[in-house]
């Protein structure tokens, strides 16, 4: 009886060996979603008074955790002052509403309203994995 317990033991052992292996990868495939979309010159455009905003943000503060600072130090783009004046980089872009996605090279290029992740990185071409 207890060859059977070892031996389950090492094969329980070697199984879950190999799953992490398998989970594993190089640092240059764990390449974050946020260096993905900083590297393809993707902003998101919001306005601190816009409630759809203030929920994209909360969305993507929740589901990118630790990331979010990073994220919102490089792309995410606030485009009024507490008085409503629009500021500079906000000017001349074709930013008709709220949050506005701007993704070069993209098809679209421009995607507006709340977004999750996975329809950012595919609009962009980069990969997403959902946060896992």
């Amino acid at each position: 009886m207890n060859y059977f317990k070892s031996v389950r033991k090492t094969l329980t052992a070697l199984v879950g060996s190999a799953l992490l292996y398998v989970g594993c990868s190089s640092e240059e495939e764990q390449k974050s979603l946020t260096d993905c979309l900083i590297e393809k010159n993707v902003h998101l455009y919001s306005a601190w008074w816009c409630v759809p905003c203030l929920e994209q943000e909360e969305e993507l503060e929740d589901e990118l955790g630790e990331e979010w600072d990073y994220f919102k130090e490089n792309i995410l783009v606030q485009c009024y002052d507490s008085g409503y004046k629009i500021f500079d980089q906000c000017k001349g872009k074709e930013i008709y509403a709220v949050p506005a996605w701007e993704i070069p090279g993209g098809n679209p290029e421009w995607e507006y309203g709340v977004q999750d992740l996975e329809t950012i990185a595919e609009l962009a071409g980069c990969e997403y994995n959902g946060g896992l």
